[in-house]
């Protein structure tokens, strides 16, 4: 569960830089495998990987 911010709190709310190297890794994290690698890179994804029909 999540606690809701405090409005007056001033080290809550105060700025800060964004790391851009980090928001990178978020990014790359969010991808699906099918777009990262060219092969699938473990047995499992074997199976589903190529979606045309044969």
């Amino acid at each position: 569960h999540m606690v809701s911010r405090k409005p007056m709190s001033w080290h809550e709310n105060k700025q800060e830089p964004i790391d851009d190297e980090f928001l990178k890794l978020l990014h790359r994290a969010a991808v699906v495998p099918r777009e990262k690698y060219s092969e699938p890179q473990t047995e499992s994804q074997e199976i589903g990987w190529h979606t045309k029909p044969l």
